[in-house]
């Protein structure tokens, strides 16, 4: 007979160190050399400016880097809405000060005000989609 019945046990989740945003960096780099290239090395069509895929590129980038910078700590946190809204901020703010790069950095890119708009969007999507993401591993997992 068991006297002492224990719950089962629950590891506790470690706080993400430096290799959970190991990823997140990586790309960070790499889309800093995408942002800052010459304009002459981009491809140029007609269809593609008709259809603003600049801007389509620009939203799916910081999609995508939000959503790097911010899984290791909505994966930690149980209410991960502050860390949620410091990415944010972060992923929007790294875009701003690609614009002003490409304004005083390069010869031929220019500052854009649509490019942030879409890039503060890119960001409010990965930030929806974690956590949609979180409710959905939790809904399941209960």
């Amino acid at each position: 007979m068991n006297f002492f019945k224990l719950p089962p046990f629950k590891p506790i989740p470690k706080k993400p160190g430096l290799y959970a945003y190991l990823p997140a960096i990586i790309y960070m780099i790499f889309i800093t050399v995408l942002l800052l290239m010459p304009a002459s090395d981009l491809p140029k069509n007609p269809f593609l400016e008709l259809i603003y895929f600049d801007k389509w590129i620009h939203f799916c980038i910081f999609c995508m880097l939000c959503f790097l910078w911010a899984l290791p700590g909505v994966r930690y946190f149980k209410h991960p809405v502050r860390h949620l809204i410091i990415i944010a901020a972060f992923c929007t703010a790294y875009g701003i000060i690609t614009e002003y790069a490409q304004k005083n950095l390069t010869i031929d890119r220019s500052f854009d005000q649509a490019d942030i708009i879409a890039d503060a969007s890119g960001v409010v999507l990965g930030c929806i989609a974690l956590l949609y993401l979180k409710k959905k591993a939790i809904s399941i997992s209960h």
